[in-house]
């Protein structure tokens, strides 16, 4: 038996390290979502103002390249004539070779790197973006068995569990919080990652992170203690995340919460419906009656069709800002 994180790091380097590896036929993510990255680019534009030109924006955890591609598209409609210092920053040499090939249209520069550490790379960084990193990032599980026992959940390889004691008091403290019998993962990895990111910022920069969660202890109590128990842990052909716990990112970072959908509506200025295609994306109502025919072959309704219905998700935007 072992913590979560320890297992989670080896698997998932193994997993981004694999020539078999294809990320998006192995999971839905909205990592390549267009209306997302369209409402980054808008914020962003009026945010930049008069800065000089050269503004660095690194985008971490780069996906497809899409999430890159979309903003990027943006940006440059918006303000032609904006210079950019654009990185693309990944643990896999693999995934930025093929990220580059789809931004090839832009002057973009590349990193590998990990997440976790240091990130002494970045250089006066206005803008640090990323989507569905966090939750990819090491994670420990605890869990409160009674007012004062709590304990740290450890897991074998095929992620059978057993409890150990705790010992640290920054935890205990913050697991009393939290209700009896839950295991709830307090993402480190993604702590640190944020963090190191902040200490980097320049003044009046900011950091979006992208990614699902909860974010009050109502979220956690809105499910049937064993169905979260038995679903906080998503293995994706080998890959392990489990949610971000952003109670305690804001805890550790300050920041605000708030919905993905919601922060996309506010900026786009329009309704939005969250849809599961090939990937993860919200269509508007002009999306819905265009791409008709494609919703139907994914098994929509015709009331979905007809006047969209709003479908809980679970994603949550994460903002992070040097005053």
């Amino acid at each position: 038996m072992q913590p979560f994180d320890e297992i989670q790091r080896g698997r998932n380097k193994a997993y981004y390290s694999s020539e078999k590896t294809t990320i998006y036929s192995d999971f839905k993510t909205f990592g390549g979502s267009e209306k997302v990255a369209y409402a980054n680019a808008i914020e962003f534009c009026s945010r930049v103002g008069e800065l000089e030109d050269g503004v660095n924006i690194y985008e971490f955890g780069i996906g497809s390249g899409m999430f890159a591609y979309y903003f990027l598209e943006k940006v440059y409609e918006l303000k032609p004539e904006i210079k950019l210092n654009y990185f693309l920053c990944d643990s896999s040499g693999k995934i930025i070779e093929n990220a580059k090939k789809k931004l090839k249209k832009f002057s973009v520069e590349a990193i590998v790197c990990n997440a976790e550490e240091e990130l002494d790379f970045l250089e006066d960084p206005f803008y640090i973006r990323s989507n569905e990193l966090c939750d990819d990032l090491s994670a420990k599980f605890f869990v409160k068995v009674n007012e004062d026992g709590i304990k740290e959940v450890y897991f074998d390889r095929k992620l059978n569990k057993e409890y150990t004691n705790c010992e640290e008091e920054i935890i205990k403290a913050f697991m009393k919080t939290l209700p009896e019998n839950y295991e709830i993962p307090i993402n480190f990895g993604a702590g640190a990652y944020l963090n190191n990111c902040k200490k980097k910022l320049r003044k009046g920069g900011y950091i979006d992170s992208f990614d699902y969660g909860f974010a009050s202890l109502e979220e956690v109590k809105s499910l049937p203690l064993e169905i979260w128990n038995n679903s906080i842990v998503r293995e994706f052909n080998g890959q392990l995340t489990t949610d971000v716990n952003f109670i305690w990112l804001q805890k550790e970072l300050g920041g605000m919460v708030e919905g993905q959908r919601e922060y996309t509506e506010r900026i786009l200025k329009r309704k939005l419906y969250y849809v599961e295609l090939e990937q993860l994306e919200y269509f508007d109502e002009a999306d819905i009656k265009s791409r008709k025919k494609e919703l139907k072959e994914n098994d929509y309704e015709e009331d979905f069709i007809l006047g969209g219905i709003d479908e809980l998700d679970e994603y949550k935007h994460f903002r992070v800002e040097k005053r």
